[in-house]
């Protein structure tokens, strides 16, 4: 490594605390979610501290650069790799839709593509998705019309000219875009 990434201490006092940088973050170009977390001092993502170059830098596991800039709601991540984005997030906010408004979800959504029916319904003021006899996943809303599910994949939802929901599209790290229709 050369003088500009070898990594300095992630303990040096004269540095920031990397908690304001915690949180999720989406990727709206590959509908990516990275979450990070804070804990006594460190910024941790995938289950690791990640190293810290300078106040708002820290190299992820292979010695590449997570770049944090902005503050709040309006916090930001880039990520370069081989010299191109690999991942460009805004932080999500925590938002809540109450049952009215997550009624206009439920239903049954087709994927011709994977052969594949799934169905929500709102439980407990929570959007929740059934697919076959897989556990049942409560989907959070990042945005009035976007959901993850575990933090594994995320379901934008797409609606008529009428303003109506009429299918949506699954993406995860695997597979981007995966189209459903609602069916009912």
């Amino acid at each position: 490594m050369g003088p500009d990434s070898t990594p300095i201490a992630a303990t040096r006092n004269d540095l920031p605390d990397p908690a304001p940088f915690a949180g999720q973050y989406l990727d709206q170009r590959t509908h990516t979610i990275y979450s990070f977390t804070a804990s006594n001092g460190h910024l941790r993502a995938w289950g690791s501290d990640l190293r810290r170059k300078d106040a708002n830098q820290f190299y992820d596991l292979f010695g590449d650069v997570f770049k944090f800039e902005g503050s709040g709601d309006s916090t930001k991540v880039s990520f370069d790799m081989n010299g191109e984005t690999y991942f460009a997030g805004r932080r999500l906010s925590q938002i809540h839709l109450d049952n009215a408004a997550l009624q206009v979800f439920t239903g049954d959504y087709r994927s011709a593509e994977l052969d594949s029916v799934i169905q929500l319904s709102v439980e407990h003021d929570n959007l929740i998705l059934k697919n076959r006899n897989n556990p049942p996943l409560t989907l959070t809303p990042i945005s009035n019309d976007e959901f993850e599910a575990e933090g594994t994949f995320v379901i934008d939802f797409h609606r008529d000219v009428h303003g109506r929901v009429s299918g949506m599209s699954w993406s995860e790290h695997a597979a981007r875009d995966i189209g459903f229709a609602r069916t009912n």
